[in-house]
């Protein structure tokens, strides 16, 4: 968690992406329906022309096919691809919300050590146990999962809530927007 800094969150807009990965992959549905009626159409269509024109028609069937066929699969690729982007996106900002909580720990240490009293002497190694990098290990959120076709559902509250509790961060849960800097 070193490379990420607080406060630098990602840019990104959570709910339109899932909505684009949603519609590319209802076009793709459209287009293969759309695809099945036209071949019935056609397989009219070579029955009752023949010779050169018909080998015309077949070469533009054929043709039809094919480019229907690879629009189809980008479409349901790149939906695919938003909704992993999503996901990583999510795992991203949950990684910059808890190096915010740390720094917000660090914070609330430094200035409990800034009001030590001497007659706390007995607490004196534990705050120095606390100064040590790995005591403001702050748990990590759960990687989410990417969102599937053909609807794209939204998993429910993906963001990861920190909460200070004494002189400790934790994982208070999951939020269904990224909170508040």
């Amino acid at each position: 968690m070193s490379d990420v800094q607080p406060g630098v969150r990602p840019v990104f807009d959570f709910d339109g992406s899932l909505d684009v990965a949603a519609s590319m992959w209802s076009l793709a549905t459209s287009l293969q329906a759309g695809g099945k009626t036209r071949h019935e159409e056609w397989d009219t269509a070579l029955e009752v022309w023949k010779g050169n024109v018909g080998d015309l028609v077949r070469t533009y069937i054929e043709d039809d096919k094919t480019d229907t066929t690879n629009v189809i699969n980008v479409l349901q690729a790149e939906a695919k691809q938003w909704a992993e982007l999503w996901a990583k996106t999510v795992d991203e900002t949950n990684r910059v919300l808890a190096a915010e909580a740390r720094e917000v720990l660090k914070a609330h240490r430094d200035s409990a050590d800034e009001g030590f009293q001497w007659h706390d002497i007995d607490d004196l190694w534990d705050k120095g146990e606390k100064k040590d990098d790995q005591a403001f290990d702050i748990p990590a959120a759960a990687p989410i999962a990417t969102p599937q076709s053909p609807s794209f559902g939204r998993p429910r509250k993906p963001f990861a809530n920190y909460e200070r509790q004494a002189d400790e961060m934790v994982l208070d849960g999951y939020l269904e927007n990224v909170p508040p800097y």
